[in-house]
């Protein structure tokens, strides 16, 4: 009967070692997947920044496009007075 609850016993605490096994492994196959996602994201990271590097030299023609669009908006309202003063 002792001989049965040692044999029991050791068969319990083996499936505890191979649950612990499994649950390691499971927890490391997540921390490993977690590491490629912020790779990968910090991969993203390093690509926006170098998109928005090209961009920053568009601000100038976008300054000018608007100043024209300003001017020539200022000088169609004066046509619209002036035309509406002679009529």
């Amino acid at each position: 009967m002792e001989q049965a609850k040692g044999e029991h016993a050791n068969a319990v605490q083996s499936l505890a070692v191979v649950s612990a096994r499994e649950q390691l492994e499971k927890t490391e196959q997540e921390r490993l997947e977690a590491e490629q996602a912020m790779q990968a994201a910090d991969r993203e990271v390093e690509q926006t920044k170098a998109d928005m590097d090209g961009l920053a030299s568009t601000g100038a023609d976008t300054e000018t496009a608007m100043g024209l669009m300003a001017i020539m908006a200022l000088v169609g309202g004066g046509c619209v007075l002036l035309r509406r003063r002679i009529g």
